[in-house]
């Protein structure tokens, strides 16, 4: 009996197959992997060093935050009205105030973000749409950074950064999109069209109420008219979770010519009580020594953060004219400014035709 095992066992290596598998010599596969040894390392590894890695961060990473403790309201909050008409410079008021208590991601137009902490106590921003004097801004730990590439070398500038402080008080209008809202609904009236879900929340939706084109005012750059149509999301909180605000202008461009422009602005928040502040990668660089780290002391002048202004203001003044106007209680004065003509006149140089 043993001697016939040994006679097979023979058979078989001499044969060129395999007990492990793997393919035999015709180059046919078997069911089973080849095993295949692993490489006999020829020098000991050696260990990361600071230029290994993506680069030293001058900043240091953000807290790591506590669970949310944001809460979907049973009923819908109202919304500032008269009537069916909702007051959009108080629409936006109630949107800032809402925003402002919660973890909350917005979104700009063209890549301009923001990720911030309750009260804005943490945050990161990133872009140029909303105005702010840097493209880069990050807020942790009690210290504001910027990020300020105006001059030929790059410097990152800190400074003290407290909720409450006039600094924090300045980036909440500008990071809650406040600011970006007045200038865009401010100047209108709206009324609820609709009730929908719009990324996995419940939203009533805002449309103008706006029924005729307005004149370009003598405050604008041209001669024309103006139509507006402007679509806002409103969730239960009272929070603006998304708009599109489009404004298709007819220019006079010269005598009996005119030329059709549009424009077209969106902002949306996405996430809100779920979101995680970050720190930017442009505060991490591969040459720590490139980098100028500054503090103003209290003999340098700040370096303020507001946006650039625009040369627009934005009062809580309705527009009027055909449109119904809710004056509600924030509002000092309904009735407009008036042309020496009589002819209504928006706040922002618009008026209603008059013929």
């Amino acid at each position: 009996m043993r001697r016939a095992v040994v006679l097979v066992t023979l058979v078989v290596l001499l044969s060129g197959c395999s007990v492990f598998g793997g393919t035999s010599q015709s180059g046919d596969a078997t069911d089973s992997p080849v095993v295949s040894p692993a490489p006999v390392p020829t020098e000991p590894p050696t260990q990361s060093t600071a230029t290994d890695r993506p680069g030293t961060c001058l900043v240091p990473p953000p807290a790591t935050p506590g669970p949310s403790s944001a809460s979907t309201p049973a009923e819908p909050v109202a919304l500032p009205s008269v009537g069916d008409v909702v007051n959009g410079s108080a629409l936006v008021d109630l949107h800032a105030r809402a925003l402002a208590t919660q973890r909350f991601h917005l979104r700009i137009e063209n890549g301009s973000e923001v990720w911030a902490m309750p009260d804005l106590a943490a945050f990161t921003y990133q872009g140029f749409e909303l105005g702010l004097k840097t493209s880069r801004a990050y807020a942790a730990g009690g210290t504001l950074y910027t990020l300020d590439l105006s001059r030929d070398d790059r410097r990152v500038v800190r400074r003290p950064y407290e909720v409450g402080s006039p600094t924090n008080e300045r980036l909440r209008a500008t990071l809650t999109g406040r600011t970006w809202l007045a200038d865009r609904l401010g100047r209108y009236n709206y009324s609820v069209v609709d009730t929908r879900i719009w990324n996995g929340v419940e939203v009533r939706v805002l449309r103008d109420t706006l029924d005729q084109r307005l004149l370009l005012g003598p405050e604008s750059p041209y001669d024309g008219l103006l139509d507006v149509k402007s679509t806002v999301y409103v969730d239960r909180r009272g929070i603006v979770r998304r708009v599109r605000h489009v404004r298709n202008l007819e220019i006079q461009v010269g005598i009996g010519e005119y030329e059709n422009v549009t424009q077209v602005r969106t902002m949306a928040v996405p996430s809100v009580g779920s979101t995680r502040v970050f720190r930017p990668a442009e505060f991490c660089v591969r040459d720590p020594d490139s980098v100028t780290v500054t503090t103003p002391t209290d003999r340098s002048t700040p370096r303020d953060l507001s946006p650039t202004p625009t040369g627009t203001t934005v009062t809580r003044t309705a527009v009027t004219g055909a449109t119904p106007t809710a004056t509600g209680p924030t509002d000092t004065d309904a009735s407009g400014p008036t042309a020496s003509n009589g002819t209504r006149i928006a706040t922002d140089g618009l008026r209603a035709p008059t013929g």
